[in-house]
């Protein structure tokens, strides 16, 4: 049972990542790297999933107050070519640059309240919870999601496989109880009738006279 059990709790930790990083657009050797240093640098792998999507987002807006505070920064969001006729805007830069030079340029802003307006306008996030992940610096993160131990990646599906057909055996497992119960129930049914009658009689006759110095 001991075995089972621990077999079954990989299982079930393989078919959470598998699910996060389908549904935050990572790898499982990512969600696993990022869960394992997510403690050190108070980086929760879902903040961090979050985090990165509002970027993006920003980094994509024409808003002119998004585009005024990446300026103020000094972040460029994209790529700018000389041309003939002046500068060209190119392609997105990579998000994960532009996440950690953002986080560079806040930890340079003086101003407390103009530091926690872009930190929640142009990352979604107090800046009070990204200090110790901009503290220690993008060099130190990564090199501890390089070092981090990691499971291959069958091997998380396989045992998320497992993990999602035990659960199916289970729901069948309930449902053959639940057929067999409905089938013997009318049996049981009347049997508890006749054993309520039984204990009727029983309690009326306790009542009783005889029923009392018998008791």
């Amino acid at each position: 049972e001991d075995i089972w059990n621990s077999i079954m709790d990989s299982a079930a930790y393989a078919d959470d990542v598998s699910t996060m990083a389908t549904r935050l657009g990572l790898t499982d050797d990512q969600v696993q790297r990022m869960m394992y240093v997510a403690d050190r640098f108070e980086a929760p792998v879902e903040t961090m999933a979050k985090t990165w999507k509002k970027l993006k987002n920003n980094m994509a807006s024409d808003s002119k107050e998004i585009i005024e505070d990446f300026a103020q920064l000094g972040v460029a969001t994209h790529e700018v070519f000389g041309g003939k006729y002046g500068d060209v805007t190119g392609e997105a830069r990579d998000y994960i640059d532009v996440f950690w030079e953002v986080g560079e340029a806040l930890m340079n802003v003086t101003d407390a309240a103009e530091q926690e307006r872009l930190a929640q306008k142009l990352l979604g996030r107090s800046w009070d919870e990204m200090i110790p992940l901009f503290t220690q610096g993008r060099e130190a993160y990564e090199a501890a999601l390089e070092a981090a131990p990691a499971a291959s990646e069958d091997a998380v599906e396989s045992a998320a496989a497992l993990n999602d057909r035990v659960k199916e055996l289970e729901k069948s497992w309930d449902t053959l109880k639940l057929e067999v119960i409905g089938a013997v129930a009318p049996a049981l049914e009347k049997g508890a009738d006749a054993l309520a009658k039984v204990l009727d009689q029983l309690t009326t006759y306790l009542k009783s006279d005889d029923g009392q110095k018998l008791l």
